[in-house]
């Protein structure tokens, strides 16, 4: 689970309505000749690729504060382990449940209450760890416009900034307060975390020390801190899209074929505006009449590219609601989920044959969506790598479907109005000076 909190950044002004979208970053375009540089975030272009937008650095520096284990706590260590012990008892007659197919709410429930009430202990604050995240933007820009002579460069405005830490390791007042606070983000950041007792008791021993030669920057890379970053972009499209996560997760085990045929195709069926299957649908609504992007210029498009970017942000929507290692409370089927399928992942299959099949579609289907937005790039360094990630992550995730018991419903849908402004996050990362 990951814990975000606002960050206040300057928003510039930018012409509202159709007409804007020769002056403002544009969702689909990307323009050639354009050559990226090292540490570059993301970068939004101009219909007449004459201006490029660059967000932030995609790595920035971060520095230690302060960093107090309360070595008082460390007799709370013991009973800690009885309560884990008690956990996984619990946990394990969860696990007897879905084998035995019951799924009785009020079961689950109380087993549920039961492990709550015994996690409590382990998310008392007990470490206090401060730090100064620092990047330097001016400094990319220079070397975006220098390596691009033919490009003004300017900086992407930020709409929204949230600072994203990994939470198992927050104390519970922490994880809940940090939601709410907000701080100033202007170039650099302070920021103070108070750290749980099972932190405490898993990384420093009786005298405070980091165990097993843990260095701070190894331990600091554990806590992850990064910044969520939101640029509003202009749309010269219209259009009304939904994506059906059950539908979908039947698709890549009966269908993959097709999802891998998908994501290699042509799709000559936008050019009358619509695209239509079991589980994912999207129609344009319609198109400004002046834009480059859709009616041709010198780097002519369609809607594909679009559309398939919706698709791709509907899959990372549903693989970050289905990350096990990510807040198991946030629905009520999830926890049993990510038991069934640690329970079930390892099964062998019944066809070997049948399963190397299923082996080389999935990765043809990891090679199709890398290509789609990523081309010869190594999606780690290409600009929507993190995009491509999070997609290639749910296709491992449906992979196993076919092993899991579980049922999933529910539908994600979009529509966009012609001329708006929408949404793109991107994310900064931080390593310890």
């Amino acid at each position: 689970m990951k814990v975000l909190f606002g960050i206040g950044l300057g928003l510039g002004l930018w012409a509202s309505g159709a007409a804007a979208s020769s002056q403002t970053p544009t969702l689909g375009q990307s323009c050639p000749g354009f050559r990226a540089v090292e540490n570059m975030g993301a970068v939004y272009f101009t219909e007449d690729c004459e201006t490029v937008f660059a967000g932030p650095p995609e790595l920035g520096v971060a520095e230690l504060t302060g960093f107090f284990p309360h070595i008082g706590k460390m007799s709370q260590c013991s009973r800690l382990d009885r309560h884990d012990t008690l956990i996984d008892s619990l946990n394990q007659r969860l696990t007897d449940l879905i084998l035995e197919g019951d799924f009785d709410s009020e079961k689950i429930a109380t087993i549920e209450r039961q492990i709550e009430r015994l996690s409590i202990l382990g998310e008392e604050p007990a470490v206090d760890l401060g730090f100064i995240l620092k990047y330097d933007w001016n400094k990319l820009l220079d070397r975006i416009a220098d390596e691009n002579p033919g490009f003004r460069v300017q900086s992407a405005s930020i709409s929204d900034g949230q600072l994203s830490v990994s939470s198992q390791a927050l104390s519970r007042v922490a994880a809940t307060s940090l939601q709410e606070h907000k701080i100033p983000f202007n170039g650099s950041a302070s920021v103070h975390l108070q750290l749980n007792l099972r932190e405490l008791c898993s990384s420093f021993d009786d005298q405070g020390n980091l165990r097993d030669g843990l260095s701070e920057k190894d331990y600091f890379a554990k806590i992850a801190p990064n910044v969520v970053l939101t640029t509003k972009v202009f749309t010269p499209l219209g259009w009304t899209a939904s994506f059906k996560k059950k539908e979908f997760i039947q698709r890549m085990e009966f269908d993959l074929e097709a999802e891998v045929a998908f994501w290699k195709g042509k799709h000559e069926d936008l050019l009358i505006n619509s695209h239509k299957s079991e589980h994912f649908s999207f129609e344009v609504l319609g198109h400004n009449p002046d834009s480059s992007i859709i009616i041709g210029g010198d780097n002519p498009k369609t809607y594909v590219d679009i559309m398939l970017e919706v698709k791709a942000n509907f899959m990372s929507r549903m693989a970050d609601e289905f990350d096990c290692s990510k807040n198991l409370d946030a629905f009520p089927q999830k926890k049993l989920i990510c038991q069934d399928i640690a329970i079930n992942k390892d099964l062998e299959p019944d066809n070997p044959s049948d399963d190397e099949d299923r082996r080389e579609a999935l990765e043809s289907l990891k090679e199709a969506v890398s290509d789609r937005f990523c081309g010869d790039d190594d999606v780690s360094s290409c600009q929507k790598g993190e995009l491509v990630s999070s997609v290639l992550g749910l296709i491992d995730f449906v992979s196993v479907s076919q092993k899991i018991t579980f049922d999933v419903s529910g539908e994600l849908t979009e529509s966009i109005e012609l001329g708006q402004y929408i949404n793109r996050e991107s994310t900064m990362t931080f390593q310890l000076k």
